[in-house]
């Protein structure tokens, strides 16, 4: 069935670079080929979430399974920081302070970054690799090798070794959050991508949870019990060998398959994510998969990192980039803030951004990506604002007025940003550059966490800006900063196909236009060459 888009996709390569689209989009492509691509963009585009659920359930499911991965991530992050504050592993690791065991500073730090550290390293290999191996295989790999990587933390006799094996652990879990987003992405029609690439947050939520119910349990065991902090890297073990299974007989990415010019079994992979009895042309399918491949080649779309920054792409990563950064500059850092209520509070603020999170579906069917962001944005400078000006009264109702804020604060921000931040950024860049495209947003979003958490010690600590509160300050104005950012460069994505995307985005259509834009994407090849773009 895919031997005419085989010969179609051979005769595009031939006629590349005898053609352009103004001069920067698309390349004349097989009117036949072109033809079944739009047959395909229209089905996807007609497609209601409820047709995109009964023809596609088992590219749901295989999402979902993809994304357990991101629970992984989730837990293992979750618990480190938490470790500090358990009296066994003081004692353990730490010398004897004034009566108290202690472990300095210098290593406190050490254990706190040290899962990020690695992470930052493996998200930028993700980056690289996904593009040769594919999902499944990077997942199998990670899953394998963490198992055996866990015993090292789990019996190390120093806080050496223990760090070291934090940031061979990391490797690992940098893979999980770019794999499962690049995948939901790739294997989901355009009704459903944005509810599967966000619930990739949900995911990473419960393992947040999960990990702050296991050190709630383990806080209040014995200082001489040794199991008090080993149990919380026993736990990992449960999951490699049932998600190793799922990515098993997981199909691998039609999209990647299609990439790799090997179409016959993009066509296979697409059967299988389908329903037996679904109506949907695979073969339409896969010929809009090679003519949005195609475009992309001819608009001399590479798969390399500094590709990401050279042409139109530079925007698309810029978007991509800011889309999670943007969490950091309102408040995300004054949300991680240790209280003496650390564990209970992490147990509450984890259960409040799963509803937020779940209640980001409501919002997603009925308003846009960019209308969603701005309205998160604008209420987290609010709320920010409000803790500010709390502070300022030094009160037993202010401080109450405070701790609400705070329990809002995941909770806005899931419904709305946290969730959506998702999907722009598994949608905005183009398909040859996705995986490294997330992989440097997610980095953005790594690396500014970093720089708050060294910083925030100085705004809080007493003996140095003692800002407490007031640091709601800080957090309202560079929220605010970013409000004007979203309102001026953040497009409109909702249903929008990827090809539509590239023509969008070489056109350098305005941010605040992108959703009235008509975009007539395969009328070059049908009628004349050169691109459509209309605007109402």
């Amino acid at each position: 069935m895919t031997a005419d888009l085989e010969k179609a996709s051979s005769k595009a390569d031939d006629k590349m670079g005898e053609a352009q689209l103004h001069e920067t989009t698309g390349n004349v492509v097989d009117s036949e080929l072109a033809r079944d691509a739009q047959a395909g963009a229209d089905a996807e585009k007609s497609m209601t979430l409820w047709q995109g659920l009964r023809a596609y359930p088992k590219a749901v499911g295989w999402s979902v399974a993809i994304s357990m991965a991101t629970t992984m991530d989730g837990y293992d992050t979750g618990f480190l920081g938490s470790l500090l504050g358990l009296p066994a592993f003081n004692k353990q690791f730490g010398y004897v302070n004034n009566g108290k065991y202690t472990i300095p500073a210098s290593w406190q730090s050490a254990v706190s970054n040290s899962g990020s550290i690695g992470i930052f390293i493996g998200v930028l290999i993700n980056g690289w690799l996904t593009e040769r191996l594919g999902h499944r295989k990077i997942l199998l790999s990670c899953y394998a090798l963490l198992t055996g990587l866990i015993f090292i933390p789990f019996f190390a006799p120093t806080l050496g070794v223990l760090v070291a094996g934090e940031i061979l652990c990391g490797l690992c879990w940098g893979q999980f959050s770019i794999t499962a987003a690049t995948y939901a992405s790739e294997v989901c029609p355009l009704a459903l991508r944005a509810y599967l690439t966000s619930y990739i947050n949900i995911t990473w939520i419960v393992g947040q949870l999960l990990a702050a119910c296991v050190m709630r349990g383990v806080s209040s065991m014995d200082v001489n019990n040794h199991w008090s902090y080993k149990i919380p890297f026993a736990v990992q073990w449960v999951w490699p060998i049932p998600l190793f299974t799922f990515v098993w007989f997981a199909p691998e990415s039609p999209w990647w398959l299609v990439r790799q010019d090997q179409l016959d079994k993009a066509e296979q992979s697409l059967k299988r994510l389908s329903a037996k009895d679904s109506t949907v042309d695979t073969r339409n399918t896969i010929a809009m998969m090679v003519h949005t491949n195609q475009l992309e080649k001819a608009a001399e779309t590479g798969t390399s990192y500094i590709d990401c920054f050279r042409g139109t792409d530079r925007r698309r990563t810029e978007i991509a980039c800011m889309a999670w950064a943007t969490q950091v500059f309102f408040g995300l850092p004054l949300i991680g803030i240790p209280t003496d209520q650390a564990f209970n509070m992490g147990v509450g603020n984890r259960l409040v951004a799963f509803v937020g999170t779940a209640l980001s579906w409501v919002m997603l069917t009925h308003f846009g990506r960019r209308q969603i962001y701005l309205f998160g944005v604008t209420l987290n400078v609010c709320v920010m604002l409000c803790i500010g000006c709390a502070s300022l009264a030094n009160t037993h109702s202010a401080m109450w007025a405070q701790s609400i804020l705070l329990i809002l604060w995941p909770f806005i921000t899931s419904m709305t940003v946290g969730s959506v931040a998702f999907s722009i950024v598994t949608e905005v860049g183009s398909t040859r550059l996705k995986a490294k495209t997330i992989a440097l947003a997610r980095n953005t979003f790594n690396g500014l966490n970093i720089v708050w958490g060294v910083a925030m010690p100085y705004l809080f600590n007493e003996t140095e800006a003692n800002l407490k509160g007031k640091a709601g300050f800080i957090f309202a104005g560079t929220g605010f900063l970013c409000l004007i950012y979203v309102f001026f460069r953040l497009p409109e994505l909702k249903g929008r196909t990827y090809e539509e995307l590239d023509i969008l985005f070489a056109e350098k259509v305005a941010a605040r236009d992108f959703k009235k834009t008509v975009v007539k994407a395969y009328q070059e090849n049908l009628e004349k060459s050169e691109v459509h773009v209309l605007k109402h």
